[in-house]
């Protein structure tokens, strides 16, 4: 006996999957708007520091009220591990990020002694905008290359279908995916920065 299959009228529902794409697509251009999105170091430049204590971590606002009184701007501190903290910070206009390295270091060494310096690593903004200019024009590329090989794979369909619709088509759903995936990213960034 033949199982039955069963038939899912998505063109025929198409208004209620647009519904449902704009209802989740749409918060995260409006996050993307207002709050932008949270880049790494490697695409707008600055400083991460990783540091490990070889004793029970101390809470994160302790190591943030430790931290205050060195007055560096947009200060990030964050777990890591067991014993890790990782500190970011952008670049600063009265003294170089080696210096500031250490003075975090001698400071939290005050309170404990433990403390040691995992990794430091700082990325100019120089290479931070050669970082994001070459991610856009590999964009760029791919999305020309995924649209001309789909036109070539589709060149038998008769018209008055085109094959470079289907391309075009191809990376405006894509296009439409990514947005999800951004817009998600830059809600979750905002809301969960400090965790």
């Amino acid at each position: 006996m033949e199982t039955p299959h069963r038939h899912f009228n998505i063109i025929g529902t198409r208004r209620n999957w647009y519904l449902l794409s704009t209802f989740l697509i749409l918060p995260g251009i409006v996050s993307l708007f207002v709050w932008g999105l949270p880049v790494g170091i490697d695409f707008k430049g600055g400083t991460l520091q990783d540091l490990h204590l070889n004793q029970n971590r101390p809470a994160i606002e302790q190591l943030r009220s430790d931290l205050s009184s060195l007055k560096i701007s947009d200060l990030s501190v964050q777990t890591s591990g067991n014993q890790d903290v990782l500190i970011r910070f952008p670049d600063q206009a009265k003294q170089k990020p080696r210096e500031i390295g250490d003075s975090i270091v001698s400071k939290l060494k005050q309170q404990y002694p433990t403390v040691s310096e995992v990794s430091f690593e700082n990325i100019g903004g120089s290479v931070a905008s050669s970082t994001t200019q070459k991610a856009v024009w590999a964009v760029i590329i791919a999305s020309a290359a995924i649209i001309l090989f789909i036109a070539w794979s589709f060149a038998s369909v008769p018209k008055p279908a085109s094959s470079w619709r289907f391309g075009v088509t191809a990376i405006l759903a894509l296009g439409h995916d990514i947005l999800f995936v951004i817009g998600a990213f830059s809600l979750i960034g905002h809301f969960f920065a400090g965790i």
